[in-house]
């Protein structure tokens, strides 16, 4: 917001084109052609723009929620594919990322569930200092911190989604957790592409 007041998040324009043709047109370079759009708020305008793919030489078609299902919710609608790997990208992210090399390393490594992290650095403005109750331990100039933090982007099997209820809202990251409980093989991708979250409104984007 206020951007989104008139338009979906995934039409706003960046380089003046909405930001999901951007995510469409590297899956596509990337050997996708068969897409599935989960909508809800002004979904209407993202079918109007895109309709069946045409246009861009790919093929889509539209999960349409009732309501609000979350990032992994809406995969419920999904569960009679047949035994395939399955990649999900939110709509706001804008990378340089190689999808077909993810999906290559989920099936190199027999997973259930595959995660897209990327490196994130914290600097500590600060020198910090590590006590022990009121003694002085030790002396850390400006700290860096490493963290792996979630990219937005996700490969499954399509047999782990019988673990999604239906019509429930349900975001990925508690995908995963559930199923880590449940035994399945839950592993991780890191990626040093370029990577931008455009859902952070401190990211410039072009109205």
């Amino acid at each position: 917001l206020p951007i989104t007041k008139k338009i979906p998040k995934a039409m706003i324009k960046i380089s003046g084109l909405p930001m999901l043709e951007h995510v469409v047109l590297l899956a596509k370079k990337n050997g996708f052609k068969n897409f599935i759009f989960s909508i809800n708020y002004l979904g209407y305008q993202i079918k109007e723009y895109f309709s069946s793919g045409k246009k861009i030489d790919v093929s889509i078609s539209y999960i349409e929620e009732k309501k609000a299902l979350g990032t992994a919710g809406s995969l419920c609608y999904l569960k009679n594919l047949n035994k395939e790997a399955i990649l999900v990208t939110n709509c706001d992210i804008v990378s340089g990322v190689d999808y077909g090399d993810v999906l290559d390393y989920h099936n190199h490594n027999s997973a259930d569930a595959t995660m897209v992290v990327r490196r994130y650095e914290t600097r500590n403005p600060f020198g910090v200092i590590e006590t022990k109750d009121n003694n002085f331990i030790s002396y850390k100039e400006k700290p860096v911190k490493n963290e792996n933090i979630n990219a937005g982007i996700y490969v499954l099997e399509s047999n782990v989604l019988k673990y999604i209820e239906n019509e429930n809202y349900l975001d990925m990251p508690d995908f995963f957790m559930k199923l880590k409980k449940e035994g399945k093989k839950v592993i991780v991708y890191p990626i040093y592409e370029s990577w931008l979250d455009l859902g952070q409104p401190k990211n410039s984007v072009e109205k």
